[in-house]
């Protein structure tokens, strides 16, 4: 038997506790241990699970009664195959010192996500605890929420032991997401990325594909429970897939460490560890710097909570969408009169079309609207099942979002312009983010109001771009993240009839810098199918 079958077999009998099962097979031979209930007392695992490794292996390991007989050719595999991290000393110290180099390279924490950094060694902690626990070569492992940057640390122990790994990260953060891409491109790396607001859905691509899901979530009972709910929808439904939540309660704040604590029994999980003091933060003195690591396994019932889940909106411990804040109305009367003064539309003859999210801004007013969920408002426009008229005054209200390029997707309709409503701290955060560079590549973007607490933006497509090339980078612009022209030219050449050739003309034929384009263009495979759709609804 050669080392990647074992791997195999175990992994489909086992799962994420298939290093486990390689792990017991590795002591009974260093110790030559002969007998199924020694094993037993030696590993510390239960009788059954042993004894099904056992029965799993029946060709390489005979068991009669009590005796243990395992063949000559599994003997020596085990002997001569091991994996585990056993850097020395000074190769750990230097390995910490590239991850504190990257993460100290990363400084945009945002408190209204929570982001609060751990230091590099717990980085490193956490890649190892992953490396010494699960079989990464096999294993789907996946970062909900990636601000520390652990991901990179885990792929680039993986490539010091010249190990293959799959790990995924999804994440609300772009800047997240496009620094992870870099630092991947720059050291060789090999991690998908993606991203979602988990109050509204993560990719559908991950759905029950996950043997282990990593997540260090808001502190509050409502975050807690968002995080958890669109981590277990990616995980595999059996009893070895291992959901690992950093979490921690202050001594005086016992009942809030209840409430948490609830939000994961309540989910039929089994907290099969909880490792104290684990992580270790730059911040967070109100928690002494630290964290601890719960490990939970699923149980049958687990999944029978997501057939009615909640999501709530407001998840966070700070800024415009933590759990005590208040949400900011305005007027529809205000809004109105500020657009009128830019615009040539005749605001009433002209259908209005308000988008935002189910607990967004709050209007009022007499005039009759048409108002709507942002998502329900793109799926129509692009599948023609809305009649919406292109003449019609687009307002899109960003304030019931986290974040403020949210109104990114409205992009894929084609409208000549539109008019955003953002929070004060939306349009700081927009302000510094390097989307808006792109965006202006496409639209001329002022902003309308000086009001301290609510800013109106005004983007009005420019007309130097062509209408077919237009819609191309206004789509890619919803992938935003480091890659190469070849993705592009791939996901074009497998969707459409079109040859390498077209594809490479249709990719230089865009009025952008190539940095611009390798920015732009980076297109996972897993984005193929929803790349079909959209550009077949765009007639492209």
């Amino acid at each position: 038997m050669k080392y990647e079958e074992l791997n195999k077999v175990l992994y489909e009998n086992f799962g994420a506790s298939s290093k486990s099962a390689y792990n017991i097979l590795q002591l009974a031979v260093d110790q030559d241990i002969q007998s199924i209930h020694k094993l037993v007392d030696e590993s510390g695992h239960s009788f059954r699970f042993v004894r099904e490794i056992i029965y799993t292996l029946d060709n390489d390991i005979t068991l009669m009664n009590d005796h243990l007989v395992i063949s000559k050719d599994l003997k020596l595999l085990l002997k001569n195959r091991r994996i585990g991290v056993e850097l020395e000393s000074n190769s750990t110290q230097g390995f910490i010192n590239i991850v504190k180099s990257i993460v100290e390279n990363f400084t945009q924490d945002d408190a209204d996500l929570d982001h609060i950094s751990a230091v590099p060694e717990t980085c490193y902690d956490r890649a190892t605890f992953l490396m010494d626990n699960f079989d990464i070569e096999v294993c789907n492992i996946l970062f909900v929420g990636d601000h520390d940057l652990s991901s990179i640390t885990l792929a680039l122990l993986a490539q010091h032991y010249k190990l293959n790994y799959n790990i995924f990260v999804v994440d609300i953060d772009d800047n997240v997401l496009s620094y992870i891409q870099e630092i991947s491109n720059e050291y060789g790396l090999s991690i998908v990325t993606s991203h979602s607001d988990f109050r509204y859905s993560i990719p559908k691509i991950y759905h029950g594909k996950m043997d282990v899901v990593f997540t260090d979530p808001p502190y509050t009972p409502e975050g807690i429970s968002v995080f958890i709910n669109r981590s277990l929808q990616c995980m595999k439904n059996n009893s070895f897939s291992t959901l690992i939540i950093s979490y921690k309660a202050a001594e005086m704040s016992n009942m809030l460490g209840v409430y948490v604590q609830k939000e994961i029994i309540k989910r039929s999980l089994y907290i099969s560890q909880i490792i104290p003091n684990f992580n270790r933060y730059y911040a967070a003195e109100a928690l002494g710097y630290r964290s601890d690591l719960y490990l939970c396994r699923l149980t049958p019932a687990t999944f029978k909570y997501l057939k009615n889940p909640t999501y709530p909106n407001k998840i966070y411990t700070h800024g415009t969408n933590s759990v005590e804040s208040k949400s900011k109305d305005i007027e529809l009367s205000d809004l109105l009169d500020s657009i009128d003064k830019v615009t040539n539309k005749k605001l009433t003859e002209d259908p209005i079309y308000i988008i935002e999210s189910d607990r967004g801004t709050n209007y009022t007013g007499n005039l009759k609207i048409n108002k709507m969920p942002l998502r329900r408002f793109i799926d129509n426009t692009i599948e023609g099942k809305l009649n919406v008229n292109k003449d019609g005054l687009i307002v899109f209200d960003c304030a019931g979002f986290s974040r403020s390029y949210q109104f990114r997707p409205l992009l894929l309709c084609g409208f000549n312009e539109y008019f955003c409503v953002f929070t004060k701290e939306q349009a700081k955060a927009l302000a510094q983010n390097k989307i808006v560079d792109f965006i202006r590549s496409g639209y001329n973007i002022e902003k309308i109001t000086n009001d301290t607490e609510v800013n109106i933006f005004h983007f009005k497509q420019k007309p130097k771009i062509t209408n077919n090339n237009c819609k191309l980078f206004l789509l890619m612009l919803l992938n935003v993240r480091s890659g190469l022209k070849n993705s592009f030219v791939k996901a074009i050449t497998t969707t459409f009839d079109k040859t390498k050739n077209e594809a490479r003309e249709l990719f230089d034929s865009l009025p952008f810098k190539n940095e611009q384009k390798i920015l732009l263009f980076n297109l996972p495979l897993h984005s193929i199918v929803r790349l079909s759709k959209v550009l077949k609804a765009l007639h492209i």
